[in-house]
């Protein structure tokens, strides 16, 4: 289950508002670099659009690998050491 809402720093208390973790049909997949996100069907519901689509290995921004496990980044520190704060939506 993914959830959309506003994440804090625990390094340096920023605020900001971010996707996390993929759904049924998709997974969220994202740069370690840069933080820029990717959504990719999953293969097993073909019929469905975006579906089928090749897991990116690397950002087509900045060249850093992509990932479906890592939280997101802090866009004041650039840490990774986040929590979630408010919810705004659930999705599956």
């Amino acid at each position: 289950m993914g959830v959309k809402g506003i994440f804090q720093c625990r390094r340096c208390g920023h605020r900001f508002r971010a996707r996390a973790g993929g759904g049924f049909n998709f997974r969220l997949f994202r740069c370690e670099d840069c933080d820029r996100t990717v959504v990719v069907g999953n293969p097993i519901w073909p019929d469905m659009p975006g579906t089928g689509d090749p897991v990116p290995e690397k950002c087509e921004y900045c060249g850093g690998r992509m990932r479906d496990d890592i939280p997101p980044m802090c866009r004041k520190c650039r840490s990774r050491d986040v929590e979630l704060v408010v919810t705004e939506m659930l999705y599956d």
